[in-house]
């Protein structure tokens, strides 16, 4: 992914409005920011709407991840659409947009309402420790105190967007994807176990598993449909 910096527009307008704001109109101020604040389609949303009266939209690379997304979210549009434009304007190639996807699908399922036994909130799995290390890496600065696990769990902008800022975070520390997937999971503790011997946590192995595993029948096209019957197993 490339870095960019003229994509924070959305998370500073929203974390500005709440450095500014009082702990009893925080919620509420928040949702009407985040309106204001939601993106309009990225360009490659907007040239597969054009694509598809010319009957060219198999063409455009993002085409395959977008129809995957569409599929292991049972159809919602609005969820896939939202996360494609996030990812796209931070510079995610067709291949982090797959990655990105097969994340959400195995992190949450794309609901925006799971949280795990351990906490970690909303479509990307968030933690707060991820939450300030994905921040400074893109360069919005400190987490304001006032951010609650749960604001950003119900606000899928700021949850996606976060989400991909620690990925690529974890990317830049590891090199390389799989290294990348074992921090996202399971913290750097399994990056150093993975660079020792290969041998990370059974729940880091099978995240890692899953994810690449929805990454190869998202290529596949035809396995894509019998990978999705099987439950992502």
């Amino acid at each position: 992914m490339r870095n960019r910096r003229n994509y924070l527009t959305w998370p500073v307008v929203m974390v500005l409005a709440l450095l500014s704001l009082s702990n009893t109109d925080l919620a509420s101020a928040q949702q009407a920011t985040i309106r204001q604040a939601t993106p309009t389609p990225a360009s490659i949303l907007r040239q597969m709407q054009a694509q598809t009266a010319t009957k060219d939209i198999k063409n455009n690379p993002y085409y395959r991840p977008y129809q995957c997304g569409l599929r292991w979210s049972q159809g919602n549009e609005g969820l896939v659409g939202l996360a494609i434009s996030i990812a796209t304007d931070l510079g995610a190639s067709p291949e982090d947009v797959m990655r990105i996807f097969s994340m959400i699908t195995v992190e949450s399922g794309w609901q925006s309402t799971a949280r795990s036994p351990k906490g970690a909130v909303g479509l990307m799995q968030l933690t707060m420790p991820a939450i300030i290390d994905a921040a400074k890496h893109c360069g919005i600065g400190d987490v304001p105190p006032e951010l609650t696990l749960d604001q950003i769990a119900t606000d899928e902008i700021m949850n996606v967007y976060l989400g991909i800022c620690y990925l690529s975070y974890a990317y830049s520390k590891a090199g390389d994807w799989d290294g990348a997937l074992a921090v996202y999971n399971g913290g750097f503790r399994q990056l150093t176990r993975l660079r020792k011997n290969g041998k990370v946590a059974t729940e880091t192995k099978n995240y890692i598993r899953r994810v690449n595993n929805l990454m190869k029948s998202c290529r596949s096209g035809d396995a894509l449909i019998e990978y999705y019957d099987k439950g992502g197993k």
